[in-house]
């Protein structure tokens, strides 16, 4: 019964991660204005965006990444 909670634990984390990080990109990243006056601002205001919510989404996969490692090492510790 404590594996699956250890593992549900990994799951429910994952989605919370998922909303936070949606949240982050939808409220802070997407409505950023075009400082720019160059023409093509535009075009570099989205590239900073794509930049930016890839590296959201690489920072999610490393954390959960992270809590399955931490999770298999505590199991192989318990098997030796």
């Amino acid at each position: 019964m404590k594996n699956i909670l250890d593992l549900v634990f990994i799951v429910v984390s994952a989605f919370l991660l998922v909303f936070v990080i949606a949240a982050i990109i939808f409220t802070i990243i997407v409505p950023l204005e075009n400082p720019f006056t160059f023409e093509f601002g535009e075009i570099l205001i989205v590239i900073i965006k794509l930049i930016t919510s890839f590296i959201l989404f690489l920072i999610w996969v490393v954390i959960i990444q992270k809590m399955i490692t931490r999770y298999l090492k505590k199991k192989l510790k318990k098997i030796n």
